[in-house]
């Protein structure tokens, strides 16, 4: 929020700041914030889902139209005819079909190292021709599906607008995001300056694929990048912290230091939901 705030107090146009959150409520959450501090123009920011902002991108550039697709979203309770009729075609057993979807949602990224855009083996190949078989008789597309159409359309159209289309891009629990998602992110920031938070700690999405060590090793794939350690815990009490500090101490992840504010109580319990929890920011300058 203080990044955005500073950029609009600066006078950059909100239409050219992109901040990524990772559910549509969280979006309007943080643009309300920052439209309370005064800013002008606070309420023109881009402030979208990553699935949000995908599918006006394919929708505005006419990519959907070009496929053939219908971009009538699939349904919740149309999951399960899905899943039974690719079991039916002997495509394996319900659990291992959903995790396939899971996965083709991820562009096929499933392991860190695995690059993101291609099918990792002829199983996976005959999986995917047979459920987009399915989708287009159906006349519908998967909600994670635009992610792999979004990266396939950026990466093979190098003159699309959205690759310049933005001159700040700022994420929000970037641990959370697939690896398939982080290299859309870097594709629409190519021109621009990105700013990610998070915490590899705080991932709770493995079981869509969620890229931790993205936030770890950010500095290892984009070069000039600033790395910001929010380690001042505003969310808590003293004792919260202390316990919270044991417990981190005990892990032989990624080295993490909490430091207690003075002006917080020392036991007891407050809400939590301010900056300052173990997370990391990363400044990427565009040279």
């Amino acid at each position: 929020m203080k990044r955005v705030s500073r950029l609009l107090e600066e006078c950059e146009n909100p239409k050219d700041i992109l901040l990524v959150t990772f559910t549509r409520m969280a979006a309007k959450d943080l643009v309300k914030k920052i439209s309370e501090l005064g800013i002008a123009e606070a309420d023109n920011l881009v402030a979208k889902t990553l699935h949000s902002l995908s599918f006006s991108m394919l929708q505005s550039e006419q990519v959907i139209e070009a496929t053939g697709r219908n971009p009538r979203t699939l349904l919740k309770f149309e999951m399960n005819p899905l899943v039974r009729d690719l079991k039916h075609q002997r495509l394996g057993k319900i659990r291992d079909l959903r995790k396939n979807i899971k996965a083709y949602e991820s562009a096929w990224a499933r392991l860190q190292r695995d690059e993101p855009g291609w099918t990792q083996s002829d199983k996976d190949k005959e999986f995917e021709q047979k459920m987009e078989s399915w989708l287009r008789f159906h006349e519908s597309m998967l909600i994670g599906e635009v992610i792999p159409i979004a990266l396939q359309y950026l990466r093979y159209d190098p003159e699309s607008p959205y690759r310049r289309k933005f001159k700040h891009v700022v994420v929000d629990e970037y641990q959370d995001l697939n690896k398939a998602e982080q290299v859309l992110i870097d594709l629409l920031a190519g021109g621009a300056n990105l700013t990610v938070a998070g915490d590899d700690g705080q991932s709770i999405y493995a079981f869509k694929y969620a890229h931790q060590d993205g936030i770890k090793d950010f500095d290892l794939s984009h070069s000039n990048t600033h790395d910001e350690v929010l380690d001042d815990c505003r969310r808590c009490p003293k004792l919260i912290v202390r316990i919270a500090k044991e417990l981190i101490s005990r892990n032989n992840r990624y080295p993490k230091e909490l430091h207690e504010m003075p002006d917080k109580p020392d036991g007891g319990f407050t809400p939590c939901n301010g900056l300052g929890n173990g997370k990391r920011r990363k400044d990427w300058q565009k040279l």
